[in-house]
């Protein structure tokens, strides 16, 4: 291994200065965890500094040019040559500064050559990037025809009974002039199955040239809702139909010709394009039927809504789909109620029982074994962090900062993480911010499970790979910041862990909804969700959030 050739003082400072105080944390962190004694000495020599210099080394770090020619300084001039030999780079007569150019030049440069580097020095798996996969902006569906039977990529879907009814309330309330409603299905009950269930038979049985479109708030619930419309309308078309993609580096598609169109659109994307023209999307209202706004709760935000009402001409119908329509706020609920014409369409509640009692027996939904995770830590806020719950109706990110950086509760949530992980668990973690979820993920990784860490910044390739794997079960935790809790798919998924407080009703709620599938969907038949609840001092009544979710949490 490349470190080998480095002295045990340099590779401490190596660490020092890519995670000042992290080997001081250690010392006290990693004996607890472990409940075995750790002589501080032992931290501290090269076997050990080279295994938490693997865990804590940021995979873009060893591709940075300036890291990598000062690791290449201590490798001994035969080793740099045979490694040159294994790139393939021709260095006869070459100076040891010109191998060692070369060579780095050939690692950062390409894919192939940071493999064949990381092979060399037996350097870990999670260093190596994921190849940039680009997806079409667009594709084209033709209907069937005898002499030209469409390609079927998957089996079709058929609606569940219950599914149905949604279909068939929602084909009824589209069937009045300029209809507003909210479709309430909950987390795992099928809400994007159904939905487009529902704007396929628009599609067909509208005239040419009609225009549906789908309004989400991250890649991942635009890339989920493109391929679910995709799966569905390869069996059902009947008319000529482009699909568009229109977030992150897609753009709408502003003369999409005279053929129907489903496009998917990214909320950012179409706020900016409004801010700078309100009537950007003018010329197509006379074609927009239908606007779909999934996880409605968030249409009364001002950018949201503005994205909203711009897309709808005077005859454009609109369907919110949500999980849990409605805000923290009674009046932004009462807003957001208005907004779609005070009308929900949602599953009907058997008598004696509730709609998630129903799912549950139906194995639709999983059965929840809720636990809490009681850390006994109090975490006082100041009249600031006060203020901002106040305002935004969340703790403020410099309080989960403290609460994510507090080593005595890092140290109970890990000794929890390792129970799971020697079952066997397949884990979604939700940190309290970056920082928090990169150390936990760190750890474990030293502790020689298989975790990854993503959140906002990771670029899309390295994301689906790493859903992939999780869903494939080729990596145990997936921790992450704020973006799993929607618009994400796995559906063996056996714990759930909650170390991130929240008062937001609706984000609890699609934390936990993320392992909620039951096994007649191919989930399982039960999920774990582990909750930390902390003694967290002057914002009241610290059990409001949970109160709202006795029915998942009780048979």
């Amino acid at each position: 291994m490349i470190w080998s050739h480095i002295s045990q003082r340099v590779l401490q400072q190596r660490l020092e200065d890519l995670h000042p105080g992290l080997l001081t944390r250690l010392e006290t962190l990693i004996p607890a965890v472990t409940s075995e004694p750790l002589d501080p000495t032992q931290l501290y020599a090269k076997k050990q500094l080279v295994k938490i210099l693997n865990a804590f080394l940021d995979g873009k770090k060893i591709r940075d040019a300036s890291f990598l020619n000062s690791c290449l300084d201590f490798v001994p001039p035969d080793e740099l040559a045979a490694l040159a030999d294994a790139l393939k780079i021709d260095h006869a007569d070459a100076t040891f500064a010109d191998k060692k150019e070369a060579v780095v030049g050939r690692i950062k440069g390409t894919r192939k050559g940071l493999a064949v580097f990381l092979e060399f020095f037996g350097l870990p798996d999670h260093y190596m990037p994921t190849s940039a996969e680009k997806l079409p902006s667009s594709l084209c569906f033709d209907p069937p025809t005898s002499q030209n039977p469409t390609p079927v990529h998957s089996a079709f879907k058929i609606l569940k009974d219950f599914q149905s009814g949604i279909f068939f309330e929602c084909k009824k309330r589209l069937g009045i002039p300029r209809s507003r409603f909210i479709v309430q299905m909950p987390t795992g009950s099928g809400k994007t199955r159904t939905s487009m269930e529902v704007i396929t038979s628009v599609f067909n049985e509208e005239p040419k040239g009609a225009i549906v479109v789908w309004l989400a708030h991250s890649e991942e619930l635009c890339e989920q809702a493109f391929l679910c419309f995709s799966e569905t309308w390869e069996h059902v078309a009947r008319v000529q139909l482009k699909a568009h993609r229109a977030w992150s580096e897609h753009d709408f598609p502003f003369d999409g010709g005279n053929d129907s169109m489903f496009i998917v659109a990214g909320f950012q994307k179409l706020a900016r394009l409004v801010k700078n023209d309100p009537n950007v999307f003018a010329h197509l209202h006379s074609r927009i039927t239908l606007v779909v706004v999934d996880e409605a709760h968030r249409t009364t935000a001002p950018t949201f809504k503005a994205v909203a009402e711009a897309l709808m001409g005077p005859d454009t119908k609109l369907i919110g789909l949500s999980a849990t329509p409605g805000r923290a706020d009674e009046e932004e609920t009462r807003e957001l109620a208005q907004f779609y014409f005070s009308t929900q369409v949602g599953l009907p509640v058997p008598e004696g029982s509730s709609v998630i009692g129903m799912l549950r027996d139906r194995k639709v939904l999983a059965g929840v074994d809720y636990q809490e995770l009681k850390t006994n830590r109090d975490f006082e806020m100041t009249p600031s962090e006060k203020r901002k719950l106040e305002d935004e109706l969340d703790f403020p990110s410099g309080f989960l900062k403290k609460v994510g950086s507090d080593d005595i509760r890092n140290i109970e949530i890990l000794k929890r993480l390792i129970i799971e992980c020697e079952n066997k668990s397949r884990i979604l973690f939700f940190a309290c911010d970056i920082a928090h979820s990169k150390f936990i993920t760190a750890l474990l990784l030293y502790f020689g499970y298989s975790a990854a860490h993503l959140d906002g910044n990771t670029d899309r390739a390295t994301r689906r790979q790493m859903i992939e794997d999780f869903r494939e079960n080729r990596l145990q935790v997936l921790s992450n910041v704020g973006i799993l809790s929607t618009g994400f798919d796995a559906p063996n998924t056996d714990v759930v862990f909650i170390s991130r407080p929240t008062q937001s009703v609706v984000l609890y709620s699609q934390m936990i909804g993320r392992g909620l599938r039951g096994p007649a969907i191919g989930g399982t038949p039960s999920c774990r969700v582990i909750d930390v609840k902390d003694n967290i001092q002057g914002y009241g009544d610290a059990d409001r959030v949970y109160e709202y979710f006795d029915d998942y949490f009780h048979s």
